[in-house]
């Protein structure tokens, strides 16, 4: 199936590019930056929380001596917490009308979550407060997709429906990749090292344990050297689908810098600057004594250049 998907996927470049009478992807997309960043901030955040999502559920349930409903709790922080701080993101939009920052912010918050569930040995923590702090840390990167949202604004109107289209097409990508990836790292070392971590158990216990984890719980007690073995294979396994998802979170990081920080007001988009009614929509310039030296005819110095870059408005 990932063979087939990967050449169904080239297949369908190439089809864009060289057959296609009239291309989802036109080449004025494809090449704006805007676009790109935003496609990469929202396909690689998708792709990083669906490396960790996928097994931390089994790995919460065999490390934790929870009841059923402290485990389901604990599962459903960071989408309760995503739903809360929804309205919040935008409620500071709208306050600000500005993006870049929060997703700065939101981008930083990400990689400290996929951080904390990192320990220094490479292993995944155990530690109840680590897991939690990670999972309401999670929560903040509402923050982070709030710009990823609003590039449909800032294009014009007939490129909005290619553009949300995109942007759906390449974040389930991602996800579905994220998956792949963390099932292949469990599925090539979960086995062996349960072997390696319980020398003593029979193969057949092993492989029953590996395909059901739900004896493992309820035929082993929490301080069962068995229960014990396992969770040391699952804590060095997840550890190393931590670490791969912390390491796909930074790339929305350093996209988010590529993004703009577009004014968004009342214009209808960022290109033509008019409202619904097609009228020219005033749009507030940033007044800043940073540009003073500029304005009078002086170099600017690099810390000038570097707000300047920060702050851009060109699509």
């Amino acid at each position: 199936m990932l063979v087939v998907g990967f050449v169904l996927l080239i297949a369908f470049v190439l089809f864009e590019m060289y057959l296609a009478p009239k291309p989802l992807m036109t080449k004025h997309i494809i090449k704006n930056q805007t676009f790109l960043a935003a496609v990469t901030i929202y396909t690689f955040n998708q792709m990083a929380s669906s490396v960790r999502n996928t097994y931390m559920s089994s790995y919460i349930y065999i490390i934790k001596e929870w009841t059923t409903y402290e485990w389901t709790i604990f599962m459903g922080i960071t989408t309760m917490g995503l739903s809360i701080m929804g309205p919040i993101v935008g409620l500071i939009q709208r306050k600000t009308h500005r993006y870049k920052s929060m997703m700065v912010f939101g981008a930083v918050a990400r990689v400290l979550g996929y951080g904390l569930l990192v320990q220094s040995d490479g292993h995944m923590t155990q530690d109840t407060a680590r897991l939690i702090a990670a999972q309401l840390i999670f929560c903040l990167g509402s923050f982070n997709v709030v710009g990823v949202v609003w590039v449909v604004r800032l294009r014009s109107h007939e490129d909005m429906a290619s553009i949300i289209s995109l942007l759906t097409l390449w974040s389930t990508l991602g996800s579905s990749i994220g998956s792949a990836v963390s099932s292949a790292i469990w599925t090539n070392e979960m086995l062996d090292r349960m072997h390696l971590e319980m020398p003593k158990v029979d193969n057949s216990t092993i492989a029953k344990i590996y395909a059901n984890i739900t004896k493992l719980r309820s035929n082993y007690s929490f301080t069962d050297p068995v229960r014990q073995g396992a969770i040391r294979a699952y804590a060095y396994v997840n550890g190393h689908i931590a670490i791969t998802a912390l390491v796909l979170a930074c790339l929305p990081l350093i996209a988010t810098f590529f993004m703009p920080d577009f004014y968004l007001g009342k214009q209808q988009n960022a290109v033509t600057n008019t409202g619904l009614d097609g009228d020219r929509v005033d749009v507030p310039q940033r007044q800043s004594r940073l540009n003073e030296g500029a304005d009078q005819g002086k170099a600017k110095s690099f810390y000038q250049k570097l707000v300047a870059a920060y702050r851009k408005d060109q699509i």
